[in-house]
């Protein structure tokens, strides 16, 4: 993609995917990335993507669309619950 408006605009035009801040009042992790990211990669654009229950291959290939070339990095984080302990969350991460 040549930029990040265009990335983003790109994605918008997906039936599936909604571009909008909401999202991201209450989420933390982009705050907790951004200083880990400047520091390995410099002053770099970013496009925050936030996805809920979604298929696979929906998943991938949007990345596959925003895939730049060797000058794009892709930082995926999993944050599965901040409501259960490990006993309880560990078997819900399992597949069937």
């Amino acid at each position: 993609m040549a930029s990040i408006k265009t990335a983003r605009d790109a994605l918008g035009k997906r039936p599936e995917v909604q571009v909008t801040p909401a999202p991201f009042v209450d989420e933390h992790s982009l705050e907790v990335h951004l200083p880990f990211i400047h520091r390995a990669l410099g002053d770099v654009e970013i496009l925050p993507i936030m996805v809920g229950q979604a298929p696979r291959d929906l998943v991938s290939n949007m990345l596959a669309e925003l895939w730049g070339g060797p000058e794009t990095a892709i930082v995926i984080s999993s944050d599965l619950s901040h409501f259960h302990d490990y006993d309880t969350a560990r078997p819900r991460t399992q597949r069937p």
